[in-house]
């Protein structure tokens, strides 16, 4: 599910998260619009809109179209004018190009990539607190920490010597954080990618988002400039066969299926997208600002996420299944990765 809440000059934020978090709590009845709008008065001068979508009719980026488009519209009927006109191509129009590019042999020979590229990758082997559920449950927390800004600059640098984004540049650290815990050196890394090829679609609303599989089979690589290319490597590889939707790779490659695991990955890595993220705005003395909501699910056993920040540092959030994880497991997981992160960077710098 995602969820956009707007709260108009919050007074109380620990009122509106509760009314929030209550709020998009509530499942869906899929036989409906999978769309819920609720506007609550919190006080005279404060009210909060919840608007929470299931995850089959938008992503993560969409939420911050929502969120603007939400803004401009209320400007333009505020002043009386009509609301602005929806993007000319729909998600309607995206669905149809998408059936028409993987027809013929392009969808068997992605398909054939990903079949040799993941067939016979390990299953990976982190130590949890808990025997792993049957069926694991997707409650979760999250730990919030950054990577200062002196040693994330110096990162950017060295991956810069090697063409590499600092999207490759922290995979490269979560790797070799996960590689000292496990002692494996074939590891597999889910992530998402935008599924937005064109330009003209990054105002559209619509379930776009696509997971692909990083298997990064060469962390043992015996300096980090060589990770980080070995990393780059494999991202670019990957990257130029992400159109083929996910759960047909997982058909294609056919792994033993677990109701405990994810197929194909169980750990995740993602970089936030400032496209994506929701906007304050104001218009004759309206304020809205967005409401952040607790993380209680985590998708996989562990995801980490990192954003770039202004200043050169990297905001991350580590989240984790609680259903297999204490988070005193996981601020050791977080330490040992900050401890990579400064190595790495002491090395550079030196």
């Amino acid at each position: 599910m995602n969820c956009l809440a707007i709260a108009s000059t919050p007074a109380s934020v620990t009122g509106t998260v509760r009314i929030a978090t209550a709020l998009v709590n509530q499942p869906f009845d899929l036989a409906e619009p999978p769309v819920r709008a609720d506007l609550v008065r919190v006080a005279d001068d404060e009210h909060l809109l919840v608007l929470a979508v299931h995850h089959i009719a938008v992503d993560g980026w969409s939420v911050g179209v929502l969120s603007r488009d939400l803004g401009t519209a209320y400007r333009a009927t505020s002043s009386g004018a009509a609301p602005p006109a929806p993007p000319v191509l729909q998600f309607a129009d995206f669905a149809a190009w998408q059936r028409a590019e993987l027809d013929g042999d392009r969808l068997p020979a992605l398909l054939s990539w990903w079949r040799n590229r993941l067939t016979g990758a390990e299953t990976l082997r982190l130590p949890t607190d808990r025997p792993r559920p049957a069926v694991l449950p997707d409650s979760g927390d999250v730990v919030t920490f950054d990577v200062p800004a002196p040693a994330g600059r110096t990162l950017r640098r060295l991956g810069s010597t090697q063409g590499a984004t600092p999207f490759v540049v922290m995979l490269s650290v979560f790797a070799a954080a996960l590689a000292e815990v496990t002692g494996q050196h074939d590891l597999s890394i889910g992530t998402v990618v935008s599924g937005r090829p064109l330009p003209e679609l990054a105002g559209t609303v619509g379930p776009f988002v696509n997971t692909i599989v990083l298997r990064l089979d060469d962390v043992r690589a015996p300096t980090f400039p060589e990770l980080v290319g070995s990393t780059r490597r494999v991202v670019l590889d990957a990257l130029a066969h992400q159109d083929a939707p996910f759960e047909k790779v997982v058909e294609a490659v056919n792994p033993p299926r677990d109701t405990s695991r994810t197929p194909l990955f169980q750990v995740a890595f993602g970089s936030g997208v400032p496209g994506a993220r929701t906007v304050e705005w104001s218009v004759d003395g309206l304020r809205a600002e967005p409401v952040t909501l607790p993380f209680t699910t985590s998708k996989y056993d562990m995801t980490l996420d990192t954003e770039d920040q202004p200043d050169g540092s990297f905001r991350c959030r580590w989240h984790y299944a609680t259903a297999l994880y204490d988070r005193s497991s996981v601020d050791t997981m977080v330490q040992r990765f900050l401890r990579l992160a400064h190595g790495f960077a002491a090395d550079r710098a030196g």
